[in-house]
């Protein structure tokens, strides 16, 4: 893995943008990608259905320190998640 820093970061805005996040995109910059925001501490999954492009997730605890680190397959709609609670 690969970190290029700063990172441009986008923020969903809308239940559209949550739901779809990088979902049919067919590239990413680098030093790009998407923060995702939970008004609770829990076991959060992703998954990569309809994501053709390669993706790492970081999944960050509440007090911003980096939990893990997943790397994702395209197109995979098996859930991922971190190994404790975000």
């Amino acid at each position: 893995m690969k970190f290029l820093l700063p990172l441009k970061v986008e923020i969903p805005q809308t239940m559209g943008e949550w739901k779809s996040g990088l979902m049919f995109r067919e590239s990413l910059n680098e030093d790009s990608g998407m923060l995702f925001i939970f008004d609770e501490v829990n076991y959060h999954s992703f998954h990569m259905k309809n994501t053709t492009i390669p993706l790492d997730i970081a999944f960050i605890k509440e007090d911003g320190t980096i939990d893990s680190i997943k790397e994702l397959d395209p197109m995979s709609p098996i859930p991922v998640y971190p190994d404790s609670e975000i």
